[in-house]
């Protein structure tokens, strides 16, 4: 099935609006709890015992092989953490860093890596991902991150991988991710 050009920039405004949509309910976490989303969000957290000491994580993740940060993708505030972990990894002595994103297919990584060396236009980078098409969350967010490992020399690399759509195969689309940052971890450790 083919769709015309028209047809997917309509699609896109759709998965936009509702993005938008989402992102207005959630009000970044800001007003009634009555609603569902915000309602299962706060009875998964339940049980937590505290937030935890931000010391704390920065001393275990720059001890650790991987840390993966959740993103909440409806959430600026999700990738805002997510640099300034960076930022504060990449400050700390010995710290080897390099960053995965969901964001980006690994069969895209040359064109990742392209515009990551200022080889070509972030036009150039979006259109080669497909991210609007294939993506389509805000991107000014997720740029952030991109624009933070570039400052802190971090090496990005994309870790998505098909069925991206098909929540019925979301854990074979995992299984797929966790192979990918296995070589990459891999790859790092034989280049030591």
């Amino acid at each position: 099935m083919s769709y015309s050009r028209h047809r997917l920039n309509e699609v896109v405004a759709l998965q936009k609006a509702v993005l938008d949509r989402i992102e207005s309910d959630l009000g970044e976490f800001i007003g009634s709890s009555r609603r569902k989303y915000i309602q299962e969000f706060h009875d998964e957290f339940q049980t937590y015992d505290a937030p935890c000491d931000l010391d704390e994580i920065l001393e275990s993740a720059s001890r650790a092989h991987v840390v993966w940060v959740s993103d909440y993708h409806a959430l600026t505030r999700s990738r805002t953490f997510a640099a300034d972990l960076l930022k504060q990894l990449s400050a700390r002595k010995n710290s080897r860093i390099a960053l995965g994103v969901e964001v980006v297919f690994g069969r895209h990584q040359n064109i990742l890596d392209r515009w990551m060396n200022d080889v070509i236009s972030e036009e150039e980078f979006l259109s080669g991902i497909r991210y609007f098409e294939q993506w389509g969350c805000d991107w000014p967010s997720y740029r952030i991150l991109f624009e933070t490992a570039r400052e802190c020399g971090i090496p990005v690399y994309g870790i998505d991988c098909n069925p991206r759509r098909d929540l019925r195969s979301i854990g074979r689309r995992d299984q797929g991710i966790a192979r990918r940052i296995s070589q990459l971890v891999m790859q790092a450790r034989s280049a030591l």
